[in-house]
């Protein structure tokens, strides 16, 4: 999975995730760019979801849809804290890292999405005045 080419302390990471989670990460992305002036970027925004991850430390699951890829990199320290997260997990159950990150994606969606309309509705509501 990681790719020998890329500057050192960084892996990249290829994961198949189901169509409406594809879907729903774009269009997030893309709200949140409108609102934040084109700043964020979907590789800063899942390595944010990977810290909150591990922050929260929540271990739910979702259910299985058709799959999409998204290609990210992720920062060698903050790929050691999410490998020693997953060998935890796997002590005590079948696991990789996959779930974990596709999980991680979910749970920061859940957690911005409402929040980023309303921000982006309150700005044209801004424009128009």
């Amino acid at each position: 999975m990681a790719d020998k080419r890329l500057p050192a302390g960084e892996k990249s990471f290829s994961i198949r995730i189901n169509e409406n989670l594809h879907k729903r990460f774009n269009q997030h992305i893309k709200c949140l760019k409108n609102i934040n002036k084109g700043q964020t970027t979907k590789q800063n925004w899942v390595e944010q979801a990977f810290r909150e991850k591990l922050s929260l430390q929540d271990d739910s699951s979702s259910g299985i849809l058709n799959d999409k890829l998204i290609h990210f990199k992720v920062d060698e320290k903050l790929f050691n804290e999410m490998e020693k997260k997953v060998q935890m997990i796997k002590k005590f159950r079948n696991f990789s890292k996959t779930p974990w990150m596709i999980n991680a994606i979910y749970e920061k969606l859940e957690r911005e999405e409402a929040q980023a309309k309303t921000e982006l509705e309150r700005q044209i509501l801004s424009l128009s005045n």
